[in-house]
């Protein structure tokens, strides 16, 4: 992972799995019943490095709630983290 990737982790809080695709996580079958509730999944699959599972997340939480700041800039960091820069912009 570069410097810029390691930075992002740092910020927030995480430290990256080499294989995501291969780890389990109790968030990957659940659907938030509201933007608070995708927002916490987003950051609970981040937390697992499961970054796939986390934009599916954050985007679900982005239509049932607004664009808030924030929750544009997690989708943003999930999507940086899998190094989808264009997407992350």
């Amino acid at each position: 992972m570069n410097s810029r990737f390691q930075e992002i982790a740092d910020l927030f809080g995480l430290s990256p799995a080499t294989d995501a695709g291969a780890l389990p996580t109790s968030a990957r079958r659940r659907i938030g019943t509201d933007a608070d509730e995708s927002a916490l999944l987003g950051g609970q699959s981040l937390s697992e490095g499961d970054y796939e599972t986390a934009i599916a997340h954050f985007k679900r939480a982005i239509e049932q709630g607004g664009k808030e700041s924030a929750r544009l800039v997690d989708l943003g960091g999930a999507y940086e983290m899998l190094e989808l820069e264009p997407q992350a912009l």
